[in-house]
């Protein structure tokens, strides 16, 4: 029997293991995303492991989930986003520009 479209993709970036279920694997990432409530801590973690840039062909930083406080939290936090995913070579998009799965899709979605 021919292979899933899911199957495909995933033989096509495998890099460890075997395409087995239920079996571990390694693959070759090409695109991520992080949000405002988890990309601090994505960006706090890069700190930690003292990394240099993202690993990915196209990494996105969106701020669409926390928008609408009142006081300063969420404007530094926003700050400190767009400052981080300018030093490890992420796109950042801004408060506003919509809801990330959305906007992504719209400007990066690639077949496979």
């Amino acid at each position: 029997m021919g292979q899933t479209l899911t199957e495909k993709i995933l033989e096509d970036h495998l890099v460890e293991g075997d395409l087995v279920t239920g079996e571990e694997i390694g693959i070759e990432i090409d695109q991520v995303l992080a949000q405002d409530t988890t990309g601090t801590l994505v960006w706090l973690q890069f700190e930690a492991l003292d990394l240099d840039e993202v690993q990915t062909e196209l990494a996105a930083q969106y701020c669409d989930h926390q928008t609408y406080q009142f006081d300063f939290k969420n404007t530094d936090d926003h700050r400190f986003l767009r400052s981080a995913a300018g030093t490890y070579g992420a796109h950042f998009s801004r408060p506003g520009n919509g809801i990330c799965h959305n906007v992504h899709k719209e400007n990066f979605a690639a077949p496979g």
